[in-house]
């Protein structure tokens, strides 16, 4: 079963195709899309939307994921009340409209559940996740496709269980 987890972010957004066999998991593809500061607001989310659409078109087909996982914004304090607390939410929004063109399951995931897919707990640093992933994967990702990759694992569980549409 193949999978893509999405880690939205309008500056990195990261990507990772899990495969599963049933026994293993092993990275099919990963990246990070990255837009400049330089454009409007509209156009940055955009052009996240369009990589994306870029990965989904370049794994059509029999490669196709057959879930999508998108890792959802949550809450973080005063933390939030900036930049991204306004433009994390569009282009989750924006990424979601596209993969549910290409994925009949598209489904968001909090944080802590993509981490538990892991086999992680509490407070994770991103070079635990990173270190997770390569343990069950054999290959270390930079830490937005790592996040990505979290979310795939955790899609493709979803679905193994039958809880897809």
């Amino acid at each position: 079963m193949r999978t893509l987890g999405i880690d939205p972010g309008l500056a990195s957004c990261g990507w990772a195709i899990i495969d599963h066999d049933g026994h293993r998991y092993s990275i099919a593809g990963h990246g990070t899309l990255r837009t400049g500061t330089d454009l409007p607001l509209a156009l940055r989310v955009q052009s996240v939307a369009d990589g994306i659409e870029d990965v989904l078109l370049a794994h059509a087909g029999t490669e196709a994921p057959a879930g999508v996982g998108i890792e959802a914004w949550t809450y973080q304090g005063a933390r939030s009340q900036s930049w991204a607390s306004s433009t994390v939410p569009r282009v989750i929004q924006a990424v979601r409209m596209t993969a549910e063109r290409y994925a009949e399951d598209v489904e968001e995931v909090d944080t802590r559940s993509a981490k538990r897919a892991l086999g992680l707990r509490g407070r994770t640093s991103k070079r635990q996740v990173q270190a997770a992933v390569q343990a069950m994967t054999g290959e270390k990702l930079p830490s937005h496709a790592a996040d990505a990759a979290a979310v795939a694992v955790w899609m493709a569980q979803r679905l193994r269980c039958g809880h897809g549409r």
